[in-house]
């Protein structure tokens, strides 16, 4: 799946259980100009991807019926989504995450600056518009917004 950069407007799906962080980014990159979708809980990964169409995930690492790393690895292993820019939220420190686990493009520690966590998201998607082959796939960099 490649996301769409004609002349419409970038879609974000959010996945996360927390009400309150599901809030502060749909706020944020709202304000942003992106059209946020969200979505506390998660049965079939493919099918919401189908759905909503997003240019880009942002997904919770603890999530209630899986875990955020597993769904990123099954999004990144699926032929129509491989591309997929992720973004994966984690309270955990970064030695809990085994770094061998994740395929996201990006890891970024919470709590987070939700200014620099919308900066990456607009850089992440600018990169993958203008290389979207070329984009690597960083196992687990832990950034600290």
């Amino acid at each position: 799946m490649q996301p769409n950069f004609t002349n419409r407007t970038s879609t974000v799906l959010i996945i996360d259980n927390d009400p309150d962080v599901i809030a502060i980014l749909k706020a944020q990159l709202s304000e942003e100009g992106m059209d946020v979708k969200t979505c506390a809980g998660i049965n079939n990964i493919s099918q919401l991807i189908a759905d909503a169409k997003p240019d880009l995930l942002i997904i919770d690492y603890l999530l209630h019926a899986a875990s955020g790393g597993e769904l990123c690895r099954e999004i990144k292993t699926s032929a129509r989504s491989k591309n997929l820019p992720v973004i994966i939220l984690s309270a955990y420190p970064r030695m809990v995450i085994p770094k061998e686990n994740l395929s996201c493009n990006l890891l970024i520690q919470k709590p987070f600056n939700i200014k620099k966590l919308a900066a990456q998201v607009k850089l992440l998607m600018f990169n993958y518009k203008h290389e979207p082959i070329r984009l690597p796939v960083y196992r687990s960099p832990m950034i600290a917004c």
